[in-house]
């Protein structure tokens, strides 16, 4: 049996992405530029491969005119999954009431659009714990949020040093290394410890690496210059998570 590719976006703005980078917070007219060239170039490139694809969206971030060419793309077919109201980094580190409300804001405001969300994604690849049970009270029938291997953490880690060796801040957060052991298949998540399989009436589905332990994400799509590394078995689904950051002009094409 062949197993589904799936192409996943998160929109998050361009504030999350300066803020990971360490550099200085854009203009509200900057991001909302960004966000919607961004948006109709990702539009673009999928509607060239016929490929349907699932946006997360981050609500507090969506202008009025990005949020009408959401809306339409959601309309052709397209699925649209909730980021959180805010992309909070450090959604694994607040209590139960912040996480609730950052998941449930999104989905009220979603469902105000006339968006039924059955998918979640969590900020910084890491499903946190009290995420688990406030989304199978949503009734949400999936997550995407975790990612496998040990190759994302270690560049995630390599990049954040020296961020801070040339003197900026990052607001990446470093999760439990447990992480690494995240099944690279589907499986219902353990509520009391998300990256193993439990009793969870929701199902994660991983970003999964490559045979060869490349998990299919942007930067190190863009990065590498071998593209069979992120070969993975037929049996296993194919999450290809991209972000609006990956369809601007300075950013090579996305190859597929």
């Amino acid at each position: 049996m062949i197993a589904p590719f799936c192409v996943t976006i998160d929109c998050d703005g361009l504030h999350e992405h300066h803020a990971v980078w360490g550099l200085p917070a854009p203009t509200g007219i900057e991001a909302g530029a960004f966000y919607q060239r961004s948006l109709e170039e990702a539009a673009s490139w999928l509607r060239n491969r016929g490929l349907p694809a699932t946006f997360f969206i981050t609500g507090s971030r969506v202008h009025e005119e990005s949020l009408r060419c959401l809306l339409q793309l959601h309309g052709s077919g397209h699925e649209l999954g909730n980021h959180t109201w805010s992309h909070p980094y450090d959604l694994s580190h607040r209590d139960e009431v912040s996480v609730r409300d950052e998941i449930e804001q999104n989905h009220r405001w979603l469902a105000g659009h006339g968006v039924r969300c059955a998918g979640f994604r969590a900020p910084g690849y890491h499903l946190p714990r009290l995420a688990v049970q406030a989304l199978d009270e949503l009734g949400y029938r999936y997550s995407s949020s975790q990612i496998t291997g040990w190759v994302y953490p270690a560049a995630k880690w390599a990049a954040s040093l020296a961020l801070r060796m040339k003197g900026r801040t990052t607001n990446t957060v470093r999760h439990p290394a447990t992480d690494m052991w995240t099944p690279p298949a589907p499986y219902h998540p353990d509520p009391a410890g998300p990256h193993r399989p439990g009793n969870s009436r929701i199902w994660e589905i991983p970003i999964a690496a490559s045979r060869w332990g490349l998990p299919t994400v942007g930067p190190l799509i863009h990065a590498c210059p071998f593209p069979f590394l992120f070969d993975t078995p037929v049996s296993r689904p194919w999450m290809m998570n991209l972000h609006l950051t990956d369809f601007t002009p300075e950013t090579p094409s996305t190859p597929l």
